[in-house]
């Protein structure tokens, strides 16, 4: 099994995705969370790079977050029994600039284990911020709201993704999740 979490900075896809993962383990499975940007090496570079400005640290930071996914989709592939949630999947391509999105989106679904759900955790742009400014620290490239628009129009319109509203309980949104991913025929 392989679930997809995505949404803006902000959204909820951390927490969505512990409570998911929680909710499988009653379940009696065994999920493993990947979030990207991780802990690696890779995630602490690409974090780095999110950090700073300009097309250098843009194309830092992607080359960075593919690589990691990468990495982490070949971990998958080497488990294909196993069950995963992931934070932060092929949909990190929507945070590119607009000539290359969409071929970067249809590049990382051939090249990554197709999830068997992906997911947008969707809030407003200004909610989002809000729930950024109230933990505090730095601001990354993409935590503004032009940017945010953006970025929502196409994670929310791209092929195959479902779309959860992320203002409601995060309770809320992983029990559905999880109903979708142990029962798919309820989700048609």
């Amino acid at each position: 099994m392989l679930c997809a979490i995505d949404g803006l900075d902000g959204s909820g896809k951390t927490t969505v995705s512990r409570l998911v993962a929680d909710i499988l383990r009653s379940h009696g499975y065994d999920p493993v969370v990947r979030e990207h940007p991780g802990e690696g090496i890779l995630g602490r570079a690409c974090r780095r790079m999110l950090l700073k400005e300009g097309n250098l640290a843009l194309a830092g930071a992607s080359a960075l977050m593919v690589a990691e996914l990468l990495v982490s989709g070949m971990r998958i592939r080497m488990d294909p029994d196993g069950c995963h949630v992931v934070v932060r999947y092929d949909l990190s391509a929507c945070f590119l600039p607009d000539r290359v999105s969409g071929f970067a989106l249809r590049a990382m679904r051939v090249m990554l284990p197709r999830p068997d759900m992906t997911v947008m955790i969707d809030v407003e742009p200004d909610v989002a911020l809000g729930r950024i400014d109230g933990r505090g620290g730095d601001t990354e490239m993409f935590e503004n709201a032009e940017s945010m628009k953006r970025v929502r129009r196409r994670m929310a319109s791209a092929p195959g993704v479902v779309v959860l509203d992320g203002s409601r309980p995060p309770e809320e949104t992983a029990i559905e999740i999880t109903s979708m991913l142990l029962d798919p025929d309820d989700a048609e």
